[in-house]
């Protein structure tokens, strides 16, 4: 009996004991704010014990700071509001509950990152690491890390972390420094003044599209010796969430770089990465951003490249819920002004499309992890997004609309001209390589099954893949089966491949150009390095001796003294090639040649706007040819101007202008009364230069359709 009542009571006992460990005791933080203490001391917590497995975590003290410096036991839930922080500092140290929920006006950051020295590699020390079964960050709330990346200098030096902007220096009136804007997911802005040749773009990009988990890097420090000294800005933060179960963002997760407040002299820091694996992802107006700083010195100074943000959810159970409403944004940091050098914009990649709607408000990236997106409309309003695939393909069935400040770009990625235009490619101190140039020969496509309307200062950029023998005749494919309608202060910029001209072709139904827009393709032909080169393209000038640079050549020939002068390409009524770029011996750019506009309209083409494909201006040295305008069309009217004019030798008396472009309009009917269609040579620099001469400009009359009997 004995025996049987010890085995009864230690059965009870170890009964008792696994139902109070499978419990959850809800454990309140208890010292008030301000203030900021450690989590892993008893005595901060109700109990007097720290929180256990399966415990219930409530931290609403108004303005605490409560710092998590090792990995939490695996919580049944953390709560947290009313002005709370909760800090984490090393990088695995991980938040571990079922369930987390940020509430209105509470936060979740980390420690600022601290490595100082990249000659081992750099090493991030900080971050936000939750490991969870449903996440909420309810409207108000917020994971912000914004300035915990990478940091920068006191005194002049490239900033902190892999993408850390670097200085360019500037030798006049003094020995300077200029700051570069730091890279991650997008490059930063350089830096130095609109005059000087000392940096078109800052850092490089780095990190994992598909899984970032480094943090944003700092801004190039500057300033001369002595005094005025800037220092760069800090990368944003890096937030990473594992979730088994839903992400629910209302609120906000913010991992921005630092702008810069307080001296021209320094670069700003890059948009830091915001990481999310889960089941499913849900939200109403939530924001998803990582955002480049912004330079302090609108015209000089280089801003922050956008970070990285990557959601990866069960594709499946994905797309039996609702399109959240969500903002995701790696925008650059921007200055705002014509002279100010660009930074890029970061990436965001998904899964699929299924978290895309068919109206993108408010979203600011490349767009990456799928080949192609078919979609019934869509609307795209303030937003920058890149389909930067190469080979991308985007069908809209019915009507597509760019309205409201919009940016759309389609295929490939950016190239990079001096200052103030966004290309595609680079290979020296003026260009930039990205991981995924465009010269694989896959060709991207916008087949838009209605009418394709550009309005209130909206942009469409088509970028192209290399052309050869064995490809088709265009790197970029724009078909519309209803109406193009390019309003005012909106436009449609074709980029040529920078080296290999491959250029879009634009099938319409019919095509409206209303004054103040229109399709710009001026310099964005073949293009120029700095330095003692030839220009490219057919007709790229020849550099002979540094005082005989040759513009570059296409209807007309380019300037210059014993055959310098690019030749003449091409043809004079079926013209679909770019304009060829001037050579040049220095540190300045030549000019590069104008691009193309290629289109076929099956109906009526009413332009009133502008169509232009000029050579791009030179900063030192020859000018560029102008490009090619190729239009068949069935009736040709309104007043509006055609362009392809060359581009005028720079800065030196020898500096020789480039060639004029071509340009051929073949219609059946005419009631066309514009006057403005030149393809003008560009000038000569100075009294010992030669201009480019005129290109050339044909008028093709197809017949009219009928039916025609021969007989004898």
């Amino acid at each position: 009996m004995r025996k049987q009542f010890e085995a009864i009571c230690l059965l009870t006992l170890v009964l008792a004991l696994t139902l109070q460990e499978g419990q959850a005791a809800t454990v309140t933080w208890l010292p008030p704010g301000p203030s900021t203490n450690d989590w892993f001391t008893g005595a901060n917590w109700s109990g007097g014990l720290v929180p256990t497995n399966n415990d219930e975590v409530v931290i609403t003290n108004a303005g605490i700071g409560v710092l998590l410096t090792n990995s939490t036991y695996s919580l049944s839930s953390l709560f947290i509001s009313n002005t709370a922080t909760l800090i984490c500092s090393n990088w695995n140290t991980a938040l571990n509950a079922t369930t987390v929920t940020v509430q209105k006006s509470a936060i979740i950051t980390h420690a600022a990152n601290s490595d100082t020295n990249g000659a081992d590699g750099w090493t991030p020390d900080a971050r936000v690491w939750i490991v969870c079964s449903n996440l909420t960050v309810a409207a108000s709330g917020s994971i912000n890390v914004n300035l915990k990346g990478y940091g920068a200098r006191l005194s002049a030096g490239a900033g902190y972390g892999p993408g850390g902007g670097d200085t360019n220096t500037f030798l006049s009136s003094g020995y300077w420094f200029w700051g570069q804007g730091a890279g991650y997911g997008g490059f930063g802005a350089g830096g130095g003044s609109a005059s000087a040749t000392i940096g078109a773009y800052g850092a490089l990009t780095y990190g994992t599209l598909a899984a970032p988990e480094d943090p944003g890097s700092g801004g190039g420090s500057g300033g001369p010796h002595g005094s005025y000294s800037g220092v760069g800005s800090w990368g944003g933060g890096a937030i990473r969430v594992d979730a088994s179960g839903q992400v629910s963002i209302n609120g906000t997760l913010a991992a921005n770089g630092g702008t810069v407040y307080t001296n021209w002299s320094a670069g700003a820091g890059s948009g830091g990465a915001i990481f999310i694996t889960c089941n499913t992802l849900a939200g109403n107006n939530g924001v998803l951003q990582a955002v480049g700083g912004i330079g302090f010195d609108t015209s000089y100074i280089g801003s922050g490249g956008g970070g990285r943000i990557a959601v990866l959810y069960n594709s499946s159970a994905q797309a039996s819920l609702p399109i959240p409403t969500l903002q995701f944004n790696v925008a650059p940091g921007y200055t705002g002004t014509a002279t100010a050098r660009l930074a890029d914009i970061g990436t965001v990649y998904f899964t699929n499309t299924v978290l895309l709607s068919n109206v993108l408000t408010g979203v600011y990236g490349q767009l990456r992890g799928f080949p192609a997106w078919e979609v019934d409309r869509l609307t795209v309003t303030s937003s920058i997004v890149r389909f930067a695939e190469e080979g991308f393909a985007l069908t809209v069935t019915q009507d597509l609309v760019i309205a409201t400040n919009a940016r759309l770009q389609v295929g490939g990625s950016v190239y990079v001209y001096a200052w103030t235009n966004l290309y595609t490619s680079s290979y020296n101190h003026y260009w930039l390589t990205l991981p995924t140039p465009c010269n694989t020969g896959l060709i991207s496509s916008v087949n838009v099954g209605g009418n394709l309307r550009l309005t209130n200062n909206a942009q469409l950029t088509l970028y192209n893949a290399i052309t050869g023998a064995t490809t088709e005749s265009y790197g970029n494919l724009l078909t519309i089966t209803g109406q193009l309608w390019v309003a005012s202060n909106s436009w449609i910029y074709p980029v040529s491949h920078p080296t290999n001209g491959g250029s879009a072709f634009m099938v319409l139904g019919s095509l409206r150009t209303d004054s103040g827009g229109g399709i710009d393709a001026n310099g964005r032909g073949f293009v120029k390095r700095n330095g003692n080169n030839y220009g490219i393209g057919p007709g790229g000038g020849l550099a002979l001796i540094a005082t005989n640079c040759g513009g570059g050549g296409y209807g007309g020939a380019g300037g210059g003294w014993t055959n310098a002068g690019g030749i003449t390409y091409g043809s004079s009524n079926a013209p679909i090639e770019p304009g060829s770029s001037g050579a040049n011996s220095g540190n300045g750019i030549s000019g590069f040649g104008g691009g193309l506009v290629r289109i076929q309209v099956n109906n009526s083409a009413q332009h009133d706007g502008t169509i232009r494909a000029n050579a791009g201006s030179a900063t030192d040295h020859a000018g560029g040819a102008g490009g090619g305008i190729y239009l068949r069309c069935r009736s040709l009217s309104g007043a509006g101007t055609f362009q392809a004019n060359g581009s005028a030798g720079v800065t030196y008396a020898y500096a020789h202008g480039g060639g004029g472009g071509r340009i051929a309009l073949w219609r059946i009917y005419h009631t066309f009364t514009g006057t403005n269609v030149t393809v003008t040579g560009g000038a000569a620099g100075g009294a010992s230069g030669q201009s480019g001469a005129n290109g050339t400009i044909f008028w093709g009359q197809i017949p009219s359709p009928g039916t025609i009997f021969t007989w004898k």
